[in-house]
């Protein structure tokens, strides 16, 4: 979806309507001023630091069956006292900033994003059912409903009922993306210009690259140039892939949870391209880099707990059976060896740098990584675990959460969160889900914590 709200805003400012320097407040004055600008580019980047709105509502108390529409992720967002970091400086995924570009668009062009794009974008490219669904009751001729998996035998339904649109709420078919595509090689919206701006990676403030550019990730696959983006939400998933040296594009949608829409597209890749990576340096390179588990002895040197204190990022390596496995953010995978260093599941690329000790260091995430130091975990007390029960209200989530003392340890009492337990990791800090739970004390006593989960870090909670 991201890909089509960020051909609108460029489309808009192709127009002369609006400038990619602009900060968003010409636009959305309901978001506060902090203590750096917020462009509309770095919107379309991902380098605004604006919190994720879909983590801030879940963290407040929504669920995705709940319905809830554009007022309230614009509260969300505006509640927010703070960045995840300046602006420009570092790259991390945001819902929010696509979010607040369907604002932006409907706010200058006096139009939704659905009609928006309707006008510009679906119907001169011929895509007559392609759309943003902004009413979650309408009825939809031959759409997929989406379902997840509860275990191998049994399936349940899994919509949402969010009526947001700019990150996301695409709806279309592999027919119609192929006009899509097809813009690609021959623009007939937007012109090169558009496409030129779409796919080219942005920069840091420090010059460095990160990969993305505006709604499109440009990267490589087997040493091909490559254009892509994915897209889940519920039990929906999707892949758009394109090779434009090979004037190849490859969409894909899912209905199913745990479709894993990148490595189908890419098995596609592998077969369409076929003789292209055949017998080149590519493919060997390729076949030299496939990923080989940790196993035996070697776990033991990587063992141990992770913690980028910028970031809030604790990762944890540990064995299962004869095997390493990574937890990260609620959940494990399995560490593995490439070529080019490690990875997990194929999803998180791993360094340790050189002349460091892999029980010291580790560079997590791509293509930008955290710096994650070994720490020694530190056990609290029955004492102090007791005198850390109590309420914490959050401002910037609007919502409470209570953490009682049950069988020894800390578990959260709160809707979306109710009954997670909180796992101590270093002197006050501990992990719960995967998100890391921060103590703030005053004269010795816990007057609050920050809560840092994933696309959102340091989130106040103040003790009542």
């Amino acid at each position: 979806s991201k890909q089509f709200a960020a051909a609108s805003i460029l489309l808009l400012a192709a127009d002369g309507k609006l400038s990619l320097t602009d900060e968003i407040q010409k636009y959305v004055p309901e978001i506060p001023r902090y203590q750096w600008p917020v462009t509309i580019d770095h919107l379309l980047h991902h380098t605004s630091g604006l919190r994720d709105y879909i983590g801030l509502m879940v963290l407040g108390g929504h669920q995705i069956d709940d319905v809830t529409d554009d007022a309230d992720a614009l509260a969300a967002i505006a509640r927010q006292r703070a960045l995840n970091f300046e602006p420009g400086t570092r790259w991390l995924y945001s819902n929010s900033g696509y979010f607040l570009l369907s604002t932006i668009v409907q706010r200058v062009s006096g139009k939704t994003l659905a009609a928006f794009a309707k006008e510009r974008i679906f119907d001169p490219l011929g895509m007559r059912e392609t759309h943003f669904r902004t009413n979650h009751k309408a009825v939809l001729p031959h759409r997929a409903l989406a379902y997840s998996p509860i275990d191998s035998a049994t399936w349940e339904i899994d919509m949402s009922n969010w009526e947001q649109t700019g990150d996301g709420a695409v709806f279309s078919n592999v027919l119609e993306l192929a006009l899509w595509d097809a813009n690609f090689a021959d623009p007939k919206v937007g012109g090169q210009a558009l496409i030129d701006q779409l796919t080219e990676p942005g920069a840091l403030a420090d010059g460095s690259s990160h990969g993305y550019g505006r709604g499109l990730r440009a990267d490589t696959y087997k040493g091909l140039a490559r254009i892509s983006h994915g897209g889940s939400w519920g039990g929906y998933r999707a892949m758009y892939q394109r090779f434009p040296e090979h004037r190849i594009g490859i969409g894909i949608t899912c209905n199913v949870a745990d479709a894993n829409t990148s490595r189908l597209a890419d098995g596609v890749a592998d077969a369409v391209l076929r003789e292209v990576l055949a017998g080149s340096q590519n493919d060997s390179t390729a076949a030299g880099s496939r990923a080989v588990p940790v196993v035996g002895a070697e776990v033991a040197r990587f063992a141990g707990t992770y913690f980028d204190s910028r970031s809030g990022q604790v990762a944890r390596i540990f064995s299962r059976g004869d095997t390493a496995r990574i937890a990260i953010g609620g959940g494990t995978l399995p560490l593995e060896q490439t070529a080019d260093g490690y990875t997990a599941g194929g999803y998180v690329a791993i360094r340790f740098p050189d002349g460091a000790s892999p029980a010291e260091t580790l560079l997590l995430g791509q293509p930008l990584a955290d710096t994650l130091r070994r720490i020694e975990a530190v056990a609290p007390s029955a004492t102090e675990l007791a005198a850390t029960a109590g309420t914490y209200f959050s401002p910037e989530l609007d919502t409470s959460w209570r953490l009682v003392l049950d069988q020894g340890q800390l578990a959260i009492q709160a809707r979306t969160f109710d009954g997670v337990r909180l796992e101590p990791v270093f002197r006050d800090g501990f992990l719960a889900n995967g998100n890391l739970i921060e103590l703030t004390r005053t004269g010795g006593r816990v007057t609050g914590f920050t809560l840092s989960a994933g696309r959102m870090r340091g989130i106040v909670f103040e003790r009542r």
